[in-house]
């Protein structure tokens, strides 16, 4: 289950994309550094560029939404 903090709207070349911030997963996620890699995109963040986890790709990985 990932948690529902991390989970955000984000802009990509592509348009608009839901996904779960890297950092925010690092820090509240105690297996981040097993989530698929072929999940991670490149997004635009506040402060430049930054790296996302596209939750429609980890939704077809198994990976669910915490709510809460």
């Amino acid at each position: 289950m990932l948690p529902q903090r991390c989970f955000r709207t984000f802009e990509n070349r592509r348009g608009i994309s839901r996904g779960f911030g890297e950092r925010c997963l690092h820090r509240h996620f105690r297996h981040a550094n097993r989530l698929p890699q072929h999940c991670l995109i490149r997004v635009r963040g506040r402060n430049g560029p930054r790296h996302a986890y596209e939750a429609r790709c980890l939704r077809h990985a198994g990976y669910r939404l915490a709510r809460g």
